[in-house]
């Protein structure tokens, strides 16, 4: 039976580049990409961590991996990064594995194991290694419950010196003509007796905690909430628009607050609902 692993190549230069080319691309394709306040701090103070970092990422769109990828160059700079990818798709992108994305066959009986060994030698060799991974094992739009397969829980059991912090992703329309990113990270409860199975339970307590909470924020449109690591990506409506809107001294953007006490009839746009 063929080896379920395919190891990574990693090439610092390669992902350098990889990644300034996926900023300037998802500031093409996205508004802005939020994240909400308190994770900031939260991501920031897990940088200093001497031991691994485990990212435990829903899997809503395509753009997970690359969002991932940013926030990775963002606030963990220096750190050896990983992640898994079933192993068809690795070899269809065969690039990934210059960003440290290395293949796994999840039809292999042993896939589990074998992955859990793989990540802890890349552990022991690079002690403060990032391993980036969606254990719902699929694509799994953000209305339904998170339920997640026990690779990442194997992994967090054997090892006393990671910390695994849930990153939630949602994609969303607000006012603006490009979708919106919207992230909120949090650390997953280390279990007081940390075995497969505890942990398997904290890590889906804290994804699905973290989800709904995101969602009730993306829900509100409200941009105080969140803020932007990245900066605003471009105008909200039309280039041209926005330009002319400025020389009239008028905001090129529609207004998010929402409408106020004496306009009946009217939603946050000022149209009819």
């Amino acid at each position: 039976m063929p080896n379920p692993i395919a190891p990574a190549k990693p090439s610092p230069g390669f992902r350098r580049v990889f990644a300034w080319y996926t900023r300037r691309l998802a500031s093409k394709r996205f508004n802005a990409i939020r994240f909400e306040r308190s994770s900031i701090a939260g991501l920031d103070a897990a940088h200093h961590h001497d031991g691994p970092i485990v990212l435990a990422m829903n899997h809503a769109s395509w753009w997970d991996p690359l969002i991932g990828l940013l926030i990775a160059e963002r606030f963990f700079p220096g750190r050896p990064s990983a992640a898994p990818m079933a192993m068809e798709q690795w070899e269809t992108f065969r690039f990934m594995r210059k960003l440290g994305i290395f293949g796994v066959d999840p039809h292999h009986p042993d896939s589990m194991r074998l992955m859990a060994d793989h990540v802890c030698r890349l552990f022991d060799r690079a002690p403060r290694s990032l391993l980036a991974i969606t254990p719902q094992g699929e694509f799994a739009d953000v209305r339904t419950q998170v339920r997640i397969r026990p690779g990442i829980s194997s992994i967090a059991a054997a090892r006393a010196d990671a910390k695994v912090l849930s990153v939630s992703i949602e994609y969303g329309f607000w006012t603006d003509q490009r979708p919106e990113v919207f992230v909120k990270a949090t650390e997953a409860e280390r279990p007081d007796v940390p075995s497969t199975a505890a942990w398997h339970r904290s890590i889906t307590r804290s994804m699905r905690t973290n989800a709904a909470a995101l969602s009730g924020m993306v829900i509100t449109r409200d941009p105080a909430r969140f803020v932007e690591p990245f900066g605003r990506s471009g105008p909200g409506v039309n280039a041209t628009y926005d330009a002319l809107a400025r020389l009239r001294g008028k905001p090129s953007r529609i207004p998010t607050e929402p409408t106020q006490p004496g306009t009946p009839g009217l939603d946050a746009s000022g149209g009819t609902p």
